[in-house]
């Protein structure tokens, strides 16, 4: 499969039409050619690539994968949706690098797009992962017939929240080919050829996110955990993209990385949970007995969460951006 320089498969347009057929044989023929190649789509820069390359090739592997999976094999929304927003928080984190290069104007236009893109597909995407929710708490808390039937309350209103969405296949192809418009317009973009400014920003975000653990451990709360997850999964994305520099101890941070990054997805999933049914009308309500386990589980997320931070967050922000520019320029 052709390599453009700034996509992949090919530099032009990533075919998404409303023709389940066309699909099913451009798409597969393409899929085809990658495997029998052996091509591996990696969400990291590679060696001897300029940032411009890099970015180029990595959103347009990312459309690529999320087109794909349209057909022919038609998964479950739910899956896709899923799959494919987190694309495109991948996508955010990667502009987040190369901030500086774009501009404010071009920055915050391709987030706003981003946003507006995602939005469609949140209303699905929450209402099943508080199912979800229901499901992880009855693992961790005794047997409470409130729990039950909150589960059962949820499950109605998911399939109440997807029914309202008939229209879910158009919605699916809306939200593919904004992210194929998205491979296009970078282009356009005008990006360094050197790391010094990705590595410059990999620094100030992990050092946002340094400053976010301790504001979360010195005046814990739902909204300021969450700012803090917002900067833990930038952290871990952007360790992604540098990850084929890493030496395999470097390597193994990244699973800590993930895992503090699910803690608090759950510690944040578990206060939507409370917020929806404290403003939904003919929303069970808690007992208080199972508020105090609800909360007593969600504090036993957060003190994993401390005791997990103190290993990712070792480095002060200056030695960590003097150890990535020694790495990354004896393997780049």
């Amino acid at each position: 499969v052709a390599r453009g320089r700034r996509g992949w498969p090919g530099s032009g347009p990533i075919p998404v039409a409303s023709d389940p057929s066309k699909l099913d044989s451009e798409w597969g023929m393409l899929r085809n050619k990658s495997l029998k190649q052996g091509r591996t789509l990696a969400y990291s820069f590679e060696r001897h690539e300029t940032v411009a390359v890099g970015v180029g090739r990595i959103i347009g592997e990312l459309t690529w994968t999320t087109t794909q999976e349209l057909y022919p094999s038609h998964p479950r929304h739910q899956d896709w949706v899923h799959n494919t927003r987190t694309r495109y928080k991948r996508v955010r984190s990667l502009l987040r690098l190369v901030r500086d290069s774009l501009g404010d104007e071009v920055y915050r236009a391709e987030m706003d797009r981003i946003r507006e893109a995602t939005g469609l597909l949140s209303r699905l995407r929450d209402a099943e992962v508080l199912v979800q929710t229901a499901d992880l708490l009855a693992e961790h808390i005794a047997e409470d017939d409130r729990l039950a039937q909150l589960r059962q309350w949820l499950g109605e209103r998911y399939r109440q929240i997807s029914h309202i969405e008939t229209n879910i296949q158009q919605l699916l192809l809306a939200t593919a080919r904004e992210m194929d418009e998205l491979t296009l317009r970078s282009a356009n973009w005008q990006l360094p050829e050197d790391y010094d400014q990705p590595l410059r920003q990999f620094t100030r975000c992990y050092s946002r996110g340094l400053r976010q653990m301790g504001v979360a451990f010195e005046q814990p709360g739902d909204e300021v955990f969450h700012d803090w997850r917002k900067r833990v999964k930038d952290y871990y994305y952007h360790f992604q993209l540098f990850g084929m520099a890493w030496s395999p101890t470097m390597s193994l941070r990244v699973d800590d990385i993930k895992l503090l990054s699910d803690l608090l997805g759950e510690d944040h999933d578990i206060a939507v949970l409370r917020e929806v049914l404290s403003a939904e009308t003919g929303a069970p309500e808690m007992s208080p007995q199972l508020d105090e386990k609800v909360r007593g589980f969600q504090q036993e997320l957060r003190d994993r969460s401390k005791a997990l931070a103190e290993r990712v967050y070792d480095y002060e922000p200056d030695a960590l951006a003097d150890e990535l520019r020694r790495i990354f320029e004896r393997w780049h």
